[in-house]
């Protein structure tokens, strides 16, 4: 939660009711349910480098990846592709992928080795 009259929540700037509408459509999702949608993150462990992929192209307004506490780690420029290679810096340890469309937030939990 911000500080009062503070209005940045995570990696951006949104009001109290974007914040409380995005947390409503928060999915996580396990490993048969990915498949159900068409999406792929492998290798998972990794050291640092990995492929997003999807079946299918999606609509995706906002990548990004973040720590257990929330920081952000890194922001990824979605673009029009079915296949993201990814790598990123940092410790050993769980980072969330965060995928934002216009309808819903994934995210999916990765580990570093």
């Amino acid at each position: 939660m911000p500080i009062a009259g503070n209005t940045v929540w995570g990696h951006g700037k949104v009001t109290t009711t974007a914040a409380v509408k995005m947390a409503l459509l928060t999915v996580s999702l396990d490993e048969n349910e990915l498949n159900e949608i068409g999406v792929s993150l492998f290798p998972n462990p990794n050291k640092g480098s990995f492929n997003l992929q999807f079946d299918k192209e999606q609509q995706i307004n906002s990548l990004f990846i973040t720590d257990k506490n929330g920081r952000l780690i890194k922001e990824i420029t979605p673009q029009k592709t079915l296949n993201y290679e990814i790598n990123f810096e940092g410790a050993s340890g769980i980072y969330f992928l965060n995928m934002m469309s216009e309808n819903e937030k994934i995210t999916l939990k990765l580990i570093k080795e």
